[in-house]
């Protein structure tokens, strides 16, 4: 009676590194530890959460705290990875550890990750956007990236000068960041580059007088319904916002926005000056 042979193979050290540099877990499914696979995933998620459920990620420190987090996992699962390869030496294969196996693997986990980054907020209470240009210039500039509080307005309302991110009125699909200054039941009435609130003039430092020189034109007077907000630029003469299609829904509001994290000018580069920088 005959048998056939085990198939056994050396597991590469840096193979094993990379597959879990390039999918958080697959360098574990190659080295025969399907258990830690499925872990790196899940810590990393956990991770997410933690520090949503905590609020540490609100803050400046807190946020670069969390990034260092997802690094460390990162490192210490390529580093472990490359450990266990070059420790074992040539192993038998186990059914799963066919190349088939491993592209199922990468297809399911790197779905799974596309799926709980678009609702990250929602889960995790916090998400970032990038300034596509420069109509909250100069409190926030093209290139800045920000973090936003997705859970600040579920047991709260906005407040005249928060920075907030909302559903473009016109299409839902697009996130603007604009301004609040007029709130619900407000009378909000600009005149000669003048933007009053039921009768009292805004103080508004924020506006740069090179930014406010086509506004002086604008006369207009909007009364804001109940549950609804008025948006504006910071910049003025270059911003789309509620002039021009009125006022935003309370359930259009995405989050409040609360600091940069990071800047990136295209030419150049990353401005070490903006990161953390609180807005106000």
């Amino acid at each position: 009676m005959s048998t056939t042979p085990s198939k056994t193979k050396n597991r590469q050290w840096w193979l094993a590194g990379l597959l879990n540099f390039v999918v958080p877990g697959l360098g574990f499914l190659y080295v025969g530890r399907p258990h830690y696979a499925f872990a790196v995933p899940g810590i990393m998620v956990a991770w997410s959460a933690l520090c949503g459920l905590t609020h540490v990620v609100f803050s400046p420190l807190g946020f670069y705290f969390t990034l260092a987090g997802y690094g460390a996992i990162s490192v210490g699962s390529i580093i472990t990875g490359a450990i266990l390869a070059k420790r074992s030496g040539a192993v038998e294969l186990k059914p799963y550890q066919q190349w088939y196996v491993y592209l199922s693997y990468g297809l399911l986990c790197l779905i799974a990750m596309k799926t709980i980054q678009m609702n990250r907020g929602p889960l995790f209470g916090f998400d970032h956007y990038r300034l596509p240009s420069k109509s909250m210039s100069p409190t926030l500039q093209f290139g800045d990236f920000v973090l936003v509080n997705r859970w600040a307005y579920t047991a709260a309302t906005p407040q005249r000068g928060d920075i907030v991110v909302f559903q473009y009125p016109k299409d839902p699909s697009i996130s603007y960041v604009k301004r609040v200054i007029g709130l619900p039941g407000d009378r909000v009435t600009i005149s000669g580059g003048v933007v009053s609130v039921n009768g009292a003039e805004l103080s508004e430092p924020y506006v740069l007088a090179e930014n406010n020189v086509r506004f002086r034109q604008d006369n207009t007077i909007f009364d804001l319904p109940a549950e609804s907000y008025f948006m504006m630029g910071d910049n003025r003469d270059h911003s789309n916002d509620s002039r021009f299609w009125g006022p935003v829904k309370q359930d259009a509001l995405e989050g409040k926005v609360l600091f940069v994290w990071l800047h990136i000018d295209p030419d150049n580069g990353v401005d070490l000056n903006r990161l953390g920088l609180p807005v106000k």
